[in-house]
């Protein structure tokens, strides 16, 4: 995800064909100082420890098993001037360059976010901040050929994330996160997902948090990063209601940054920008459910802005 006026990308189409440019990799494993906050209730260090069971008697979530993805984190990368898709594999810490769906347009559109469905859909959120507008570029990991584009629409900057549901989409159900810089109001952001029959979204509920990327574990449970209080959130996907949290103050979210679940933890990409030379600083952080924080890259080779792991196992 990137703020308002940081990294910049003018994006040519929504979906860009991702070309080689040396897949650079991190050789060396670095440690921060970890850095508890509140632990988070449930204290799961596992994704086998969670139920898929909903409560109150509706339909269970159901397992989704992954087809057509590959096992490590999806990641929109800055490289040169135009992001490109690349799977991160977090226990090597190299990343490899994939090939994405294209869609033709968009050139004043800046991309903003990630997602990945357990079958390969890929969904990329982008904003324009001239118009006000956003939109969503579709297409598959598995058909690069493939790529429709949503109308343009009032949210902007929207955090997308796939997360399995007992409704009609069951494991391919996307969610929209939209985000209102700046407010403090108790509904300052809103969360719906994306119908596909109609091609447009649903709102879902309002939400407490004014902005935030958003991540889905398998079992159905919805994440969302709040960089104005620097805390990981659950958020219940049927209400928008704040469920619990934990901080993870010490990391600095004014450039662009990206959040995802993987196995047990959480990643975060964070990228500061240094004035005096104009660069970034890319540092990749892992996150456990107890709020302990450790760099596992110190500065990577590229600013990362959206991040996926599909939700299946």
């Amino acid at each position: 995800m990137t703020r308002h006026g940081v990294v910049g990308v003018s994006a040519v189409c929504l979906l860009l064909a991702c070309g080689s440019d040396g897949g650079a990799s991190e050789g060396t494993d670095t440690s921060g100082a970890a850095e508890s906050g509140p632990s988070d209730s449930s204290s799961e260090t596992s994704e086998t420890s969670e139920t898929s069971e909903t409560s109150g008697g509706e339909a269970p979530i159901p397992s989704c098993k992954c087809d057509g993805v590959e096992d490590g984190i999806y990641v929109m990368a800055v490289v040169g001037n135009a992001p490109r898709v690349k799977l991160f594999d977090p226990d090597a810490l190299t990343f490899t360059d994939l090939v994405a769906p294209t869609c033709a347009g968009q050139d004043k559109m800046t991309p903003g976010s990630l997602a990945v469905s357990p079958s390969g859909a890929v969904t990329i959120a982008f904003g324009n901040d001239v118009a006000q507008t956003g939109a969503l570029a579709q297409g598959s990991l598995v058909d690069p050929s493939t790529c429709t584009l949503s109308p343009p629409d009032p949210w902007v900057w929207k955090a997308v994330t796939y997360i399995p549901t007992a409704n009609a989409e069951a494991c391919e159900t996307l969610y929209l996160y939209h985000q209102n810089f700046g407010s403090t109001s108790a509904t300052a952001s809103e969360l719906a997902r994306w119908d596909p029959s109609t091609n447009t979204r649903v709102l879902v509920a309002p939400t407490p948090h004014p902005s935030g990327e958003m991540t889905a574990t398998p079992a159905g449970r919805l994440f969302a990063l709040v960089e104005d209080t620097s805390q990981i959130v659950e958020i219940d996907p049927k209400t928008g209601e704040e469920l619990t949290g934990f901080s993870v103050s010490g990391i600095d979210f004014q450039g662009g940054y990206a959040f995802v679940f993987y196995r047990g933890d959480f990643y975060i990409f964070n990228s500061v920008f240094n004035g005096w030379t104009e660069t970034f600083t890319n540092k990749i952080w892992r996150v456990g459910f107890d709020g302990a924080m450790q760099a596992v890259i110190e500065d990577s080779p590229y600013v990362i802005f959206g991040a996926s792991v599909p939700p299946c196992e």
